[in-house]
């Protein structure tokens, strides 16, 4: 949840009354409550069995995980900056180069599908993918991606011996 999604007394409550709330569904189920000051979330455990879940244990997943941890590094590193709301704006065409580049430099480890499809395809899939999870907000009126703060709650990476890419030639 995010607070710019709700009203501004549902993320009050969560504020004051989400350690309780928190409490009971950790008792209840294998799971954890965030809560920051632009967002809550529900953290799944490994036996937690509360509908679908992020990420699953398919390709696409591992794709965005690779995407997340070179989002990170573009927000850590203050290329991208962040918004007082936690949020991230970028330009779109900005945001389609970071997808192509994480094909480009670990494509080479993606499932057939994923390795032999065209680029413009690629970058509509693994972006129409985040947005369903929430992790993004197209903005197409002003060319703009906003990154949400879960996107930095989760990433992926492969083994530092992997060799499979391009990055380890940069």
């Amino acid at each position: 949840m995010y607070r710019e999604d709700g009203s501004d007394e549902d993320f009050e409550y969560l504020k004051y009354y989400g350690r309780r709330l928190g409490e009971e569904l950790e008792q209840t189920f294998d799971c954890h409550v965030h809560i920051h000051k632009g967002s809550a979330y529900l953290l799944s455990g490994e036996n937690c069995r509360m509908g679908n879940t992020f990420p699953g244990n398919n390709s696409l997943s591992d794709i965005l995980l690779l995407c997340f941890g070179e989002i990170r590094e573009k927000i850590e590193s203050k290329q991208w900056k962040t918004e007082p709301g936690e949020m991230c704006s970028v330009n779109k065409i900005e945001f389609e180069d970071l997808l192509k580049k994480v094909k480009k430099d670990y494509g080479s480890g993606f499932s057939k599908n994923y390795r032999d499809m065209p680029e413009g395809e690629f970058v509509k899939t693994v972006t129409d993918e985040m947005e369903r999870w929430m992790f993004l907000k197209k903005e197409d009126a002003m060319q703009q991606i906003r990154i949400c703060p879960a996107v930095g709650k989760l990433q992926g990476s492969y083994p530092e011996d992997y060799s499979g890419g391009e990055k380890d030639e940069q």
